[in-house]
């Protein structure tokens, strides 16, 4: 049998008490979803995940994706097309163990809300967004708010023209 159109997630879930220790979880998820909003949000359990062979094309709404997941520590999106997405507001809110984040392989071209998108990510030390476009940003309101650990921030080809919202 061949299975086309199937994405996949490897899910590593925080040690639970049994003989087994970690689970790695594998979720599939349908290429026609659009919607992608609060799809992980207050995981309490997860701990990192892994994007493998994920298309996501059709995908125009990512906000609150992983909004009060407080026990990930990593999410790789290394093989993520998010071309079509308009809206990260608060993608990762409250992810307060959250230590890295790589996103230089997001296409933000067609991105108009990044509020709140970083608010609450205590534990990140820095971040790199250099390859951000955001040309059709138009909402940036607490976009790093509550970063208290971030020392490190790389905002150098930020376009704010179209930005209405930035306090």
């Amino acid at each position: 049998m061949i299975i086309k159109n199937i994405s996949l997630i490897e899910i590593e879930l925080t040690p639970v008490e049994n003989k087994y220790g970690k689970f790695i979880s594998i979720l599939i998820i349908d290429h026609q979803i659009e919607l992608f909003s609060f799809l992980f949000a207050y995981s309490e359990s997860i701990k990192s995940i892994k994007f493998t062979q994920f298309n996501i094309n059709n995908i125009i709404d990512m906000s609150e994706m992983f909004s009060r997941c407080s026990t990930i520590e990593k999410i790789d999106f290394t093989s993520f097309n998010n071309i079509n997405v308009a809206n990260m507001k608060g993608m990762f809110s409250d992810c307060s163990s959250l230590k890295k984040l790589d996103l230089t392989s997001f296409n933000t071209q067609n991105v108009n809300n990044m509020s709140q998108m970083f608010n609450g990510c205590y534990s990140l030390k820095e971040l790199n967004l250099s390859s951000f476009n955001t040309n059709n940003v138009t909402n940036m309101s607490d976009m790093f708010g509550q970063c208290r650990g971030l020392t490190k921030l790389n905002l150098s080809n930020f376009t704010t023209d179209k930005v209405t919202s930035m306090k």
